[in-house]
This record gives structure tokens, sequence and C-alpha cells, in this order.
């Protein structure tokens, strides 16, 4: 086992029940009072945005049955998208924009960028803070993670980063899914 996975074990052995409370307190429908959670252990998707909070300056939410999208854009204009479905599995979808990397981005490069992304989120609403549990959480794999590889963690949730490009574009997409029991 290398120095690493050691460390990523620590982490999770440390912080297995944050990282549960943190997919609940953000995961479609947890604590929402919809009839949808009498049939489905996960409720429906709720938004983790509004129209009010300060560092919104755009914010559109479109839920259709188990499944939403979010779509926002941050005062300082950085775009970033969620996509959540499920039932009994839970997913996540971020897809954050920015633009195209001039060359190659390094697999422990594009963790750091997913980390520093959940990071500044963290920092910009009292309601985003727990997101910086995620950005903890992806800093500690970040040296053994691969781009579309997903990686256990405690809690039942799995994590995936990876990225693509749409010409000018770049999209870093981080999956989080975690099955309720």
């Amino acid at each position: 086992m290398s120095h690493s996975s050691s460390v990523q074990v620590s982490f999770a052995e440390r912080h297995w029940w944050l990282l549960s409370v943190v997919a609940c307190f953000f995961a479609p429908g947890c604590g929402s009072g919809s009839d949808a959670a009498a049939t489905c252990p996960a409720g429906t998707p709720t938004p983790i945005a509004s129209d009010t909070m300060a560092a919104v300056a755009e914010h559109h939410f479109e839920r259709h049955g188990q499944e939403s999208v979010e779509e926002l854009t941050l005062v300082g204009g950085e775009r970033f998208e969620l996509y959540q479905s499920g039932c009994d599995l839970i997913r996540q979808e971020f897809r954050f924009l920015a633009p195209a990397p001039a060359g190659e981005v390094f697999d422990q490069d594009l963790f750091r960028e997913a980390a520093k992304r959940f990071r500044k989120m963290s920092g910009l609403s009292p309601v985003w803070a727990p997101f910086a549990q995620w950005a903890d959480a992806i800093e500690a794999i970040a040296a053994e993670g691969r781009p579309g590889v997903p990686i256990e963690l405690p809690g039942h949730i799995r994590l995936r980063v990876e990225d693509y490009r749409m010409g000018t574009e770049w999209w870093l997409v981080v999956v989080l899914e975690q099955r309720i029991e």
C-alpha cells in the first residue's frame, strides 16, 4: 500500500460520519416533506441555491419527478450545473465550467481543481459551508484518484471526478452517489 493510500484510509476513518451527514444534507429531498418521500427514501430533488443568496447572480432550478437540473452563475461569473437524481441510489453531478486549459490536465491537478471549486463554494454562503468537507475528501484522494474511476468512500458514498472539453469550454465534473438503505 502506498503512502497516499494510508492517508486516504486515515481521512476516511476520521471523517466517515461527516461525509455521510454532508451527503444527506445536500442529497435530493433530505428533509423534504413531499409525498415522494413516502415512496422514495431520498424524497425528491431540492435546490442547493436560491435567487436570494448573495453569491448567486443567476439561478434556475427545474425538477421532473426524481430528476432535477440546477444552473447557477455566481457573482464572480463562474458557472456550474448540478444534476440530481435517484430514489434508492441518489446521484449528484456537479459540472463546473471553465476556459479550456492550454495543455494537458494531469490527474492530480484535476482532483485539486475539483477540491478548489468546492472549497471556494464553501466560503460563499453559510449554507454551502459543508462543501469544505467535500474539498477535504477530494484532496485526500488526489494522489491516487484517476479521472472517470469511481472511488468508494465510507457511508456507501462513491466519488468520481472527470473532465471533458467542448470547443473552448472545459467542464470539470464531480459525481457523488450514495445508496440509501
